[in-house]
Formats: structure tokens, sequence, C-alpha cells
């Protein structure tokens, strides 16, 4: 395995480290910004209504099911990049050949 290819590896391990830890630590936590709203009386207008109130979607409400999800957005977000880089090294050696 080539250096580069280990650094792009370690760098999925510890992003998805990250959504492994941020979800259990994180998942019950409160928003501060409307905890600092509720403290200073503030009283906000929807101009849309919400999809999904509070930030949740209904069937997807465990911790679990966060985390799933939380792993294959990083998961796809990882190969969406991977996939345009390696596109991009492409095209560079195509226009540096020519």
């Amino acid at each position: 395995m080539k250096k580069t290819e280990k650094g792009i590896l370690y760098g999925l391990i510890i992003a998805l480290t990250f959504v492994i830890l941020g979800t259990f630590v994180l998942y019950e936590s409160n928003e501060t910004l409307d905890m600092v709203a509720e403290q200073l009386g503030v009283i906000g207008n929807n101009i849309l209504t919400a999809p999904f109130p509070e930030y949740s979607v209904p069937w997807f409400d465990t911790v679990w099911t966060s985390l799933v999800l939380g792993m294959i957005s990083t998961i796809a977000i990882f190969a969406l990049t991977y996939a345009v880089g390696k596109l991009l090294l492409k095209i560079r050696a195509k226009s540096d050949t020519k």
C-alpha cells in the first residue's frame, strides 16, 4: 500500500471514529442556540414549516440509526471526494501529455 493510500485510509478511520464518538457523546445534547433563545425569551416566527420538527426524523430517532446514518454519510462523502480526486488526476495527466 502506498504512503498516500495509507494516509487516506487513516483519515477515513479517524473520521469514522469521530462519527462514533460524536454520536454517542452528543446524541442527547440540547442545541445551544435554542437554549440561549429560551433564556432570553426570544420567540421565533417560522417563515416555512419544517418537514421534520425539532431536527429529527421520526423513524430515525435512536442512537443506533443515527450512528449508521452518520457512518454511511461519511463513507459516501469520502467515496465521492476520492472519485473526484481520481478524475482530476486523470484530467491533469492528459493535459500534461498534450
